[in-house]
């Protein structure tokens, strides 16, 4: 009777095709109480090892693994087989979701270590300021007049060399004494080449003397200049040229700031390449020189 029970539970699980566990048996102990009557007739059951269904359980959830020997059960005597052939084993999410986090993890961090090891971008300068321009108001023998002026520059580069863009205008009406002079106001846009030969020498060096050394810049450029007068009627003519010039900037801020505040001294001249003449004949000749102060930001 005993080995018909174990048959039975046999023929049970092969016949929902699940799973196929063969030589697992154990002694019957007849229950408490069974020994109570002498001629009672008691059945039969097989007992199960509750460590082994555990085991089984457990095997049925994760996948197909070779069980091992429970304390105190029985040995199986073969691996549990999936319920299908081909099937493939599944994996514990836990790694899927661990993997997930690191991708998450080195997406994040690599545009913060992109950024960090991108170069510096070159300095940025705008300067606004006044001055005066050396100007013989369009007549060879007339004499000179110091008309006000108006720059503004901006640029970028604060090595070795650098660009900037500068704008020039002067209103010289009213700047002569003499009544047969027409003045002649002009306005002109410049672009410029900044070259500091100083701007690498000793860079450890930050006493405010070599601050002040390394700011000194060559300016070389090229520009147009409109100029304009009132005789009859307004009369206007433009010319091209080049233009030389020198300025030097001096700190009014700490070394310890990323931001400086400056004051450029400037002097320069604009040299017109093209010869340039108003209806009645009279050319446009080259000012003398013109100088200025600006307040110039750097950052």
């Amino acid at each position: 009777g005993n080995g018909a029970g174990i048959a039975d539970a046999d023929a049970d699980a092969d016949a929902d095709g699940s799973i196929e566990f063969v030589g697992i048996h154990q002694p019957h102990v007849p229950p408490i109480g069974s020994q109570v009557g002498a001629g009672a007739a008691e059945p039969h059951l097989p007992s199960i090892n509750p460590l082994a269904a555990l085991a089984l359980a457990l095997q049925q959830s994760s996948g197909p693994k070779i069980l091992k020997p429970a304390v105190g059960g029985p040995m199986p005597s073969r691996t549990c087989e999936t319920r299908a052939q081909g099937e493939r084993v599944r994996k514990p999410s836990v790694r899927i979701w661990m993997l997930m986090l690191v991708l998450v993890i080195c997406a994040a961090s690599a545009p913060a270590r992109a950024q960090s090891e991108s170069p510096a971008r070159p300095r940025i300068e705008v300067a606004v300021g006044v001055g005066a321009s050396l100007d013989d108001g369009g007549r060879k023998d007339s004499p000179g007049a110091v008309v006000p002026s108006f720059f503004v520059m901006g640029g970028f580069g604060g090595g070795l060399v650098g660009v900037d863009l500068g704008v020039f205008a002067n209103s010289a009406n009213g700047r002569y004494h003499d009544p047969s002079v027409m003045p002649v106001d002009r306005l002109g846009i410049h672009a410029i080449m900044v070259v500091r030969p100083l701007a690498e020498l000793w860079p450890a060096d930050w006493r405010y003397g070599m601050r002040i050394a390394r700011t000194m810049a060559i300016d070389l450029g090229l520009g147009v200049e409109r100029a304009s007068r009132l005789a009859r009627a307004a009369e206007t003519v433009n010319r091209i040229g080049s233009l030389l010039g020198l300025h030097i900037d001096v700190p009014l801020t700490p070394r310890t700031t990323s931001r400086e505040l400056r004051l450029r001294l400037a002097v320069r001249r604009f040299y017109g390449a093209s010869r340039a003449a108003f209806p009645d004949g009279e050319p446009v000749i080259d000012t003398r020189g013109e100088v200025f102060a600006a307040l110039a930001a750097v950052f």
